[in-house]
């Protein structure tokens, strides 16, 4: 059954609850991946084109973005959900496999994105639609690599994320084609827990040097929280106001920026009292929970909240 979903503020996307739907992996490639002001981008097996459609929706100023996608149904959906943002002069679906991409497209992208088959082809799952969504069964890694550089500019970046505990194997892969890893992130599920996946920005023709960013904590829930630019939000402590609350700790979201050194995902947002100025926190902190140990008599469960009719 097909079902249409918020992305991200305005931006819908349709899914069917019959094939391969995205998980927070996908928000998190989004978030990692830089832009530059007219890039020219692709989303590698681009799904229902999640990745390619929310880092759209945090970077309107790129130039183009092409999803390319081997699932006939899934580049179906990609479609609709470009023809229902009205995006058709900004996006461009193609139903092929990455390894077939035709060469009017080679050295063509400035920035390729991908959240790839993580898991070695073996035993098959029941679904094989879904199947060719986790595991290498139709695309390899060390043909998405070859891919991504025969596609890439010169200085082009390949951002992608994948298993944690096949580093080696993927940093091998890159630097053996000619693609530097310039930046990589780890991701664990809870504080202390040993990283799952990995992110990895390459460039193609780039001078050795890898910036190791920390460790990003992702709890699914939290990561697929999103404000609209022009929301307005309360900060938990404003339950512990007494008396007249007035203004006091009400905030108007700007958007996400990035850390221009390394990249780190950051809501802008601007104070709606005292001399209303503008603050900016790292995305994780501004979604994640209040502490109940600190603060054990607040009832809002997230640090900002969306504001309630009250």
């Amino acid at each position: 059954m097909e079902v249409v979903e918020t992305l991200l503020g305005e931006l819908k996307i349709v899914q069917d609850t019959a094939l391969y739907r995205f998980t927070s992996d996908s928000v998190l490639l989004s978030r990692f991946a830089r832009a530059k002001y007219r890039d020219n981008v692709a989303d590698f097996c681009a799904g229902s084109g999640v990745v390619g459609l929310h880092f759209y929706a945090l970077n309107p100023m790129i130039a183009h973005l092409t999803l390319v996608e081997l699932q006939s149904e899934l580049a179906a959906l990609a479609k609709k959900s470009v023809g229902l943002n009205s995006l058709e002069e900004k996006c461009t679906v193609l139903n092929v496999a990455v390894q077939s991409l035709g060469r009017e497209y080679d050295d063509a992208f400035s920035l390729i994105l991908c959240n790839p088959p993580y898991e070695r082809a073996g035993f098959e799952n029941k679904d094989d639609k879904k199947a060719i969504c986790r595991k290498e069964l139709t695309l390899t890694f060390a043909e998405l690599v070859e891919a991504a550089y025969r596609k890439l500019k010169y200085g082009g970046r390949f951002a992608f994320v994948h298993r944690a505990d096949r580093t080696a194997e993927l940093l091998f892969a890159l630097k053996s084609r000619g693609l530097e890893p310039k930046r990589v992130q780890y991701v664990s599920g809870r504080e202390g827990d040993s990283p799952y996946l990995v992110m990895i920005e390459a460039v193609k023709g780039g001078k050795e040097g890898t910036a190791v960013l920390p460790l990003l904590v992702n709890a699914e829930e939290r990561m697929e929280r999103t404000f609209r630019q022009g929301e307005i939000v309360q900060h938990f402590k404003r339950e512990l106001i007494e008396g007249e609350k007035g203004m006091k700790y009400l905030y108007e979201i700007v958007g996400v920026a990035h850390h221009s050194e390394t990249g780190e995902p950051l809501m802008v947002y601007r104070a709606l009292y005292g001399e209303r100025g503008m603050c900016v926190r790292p995305l994780s902190m501004f979604l994640s929970e209040v502490d109940r140990e600190k603060y054990p008599r607040v009832r809002q469960k997230y640090r900002f909240e969306a504001v309630k009719e009250e």
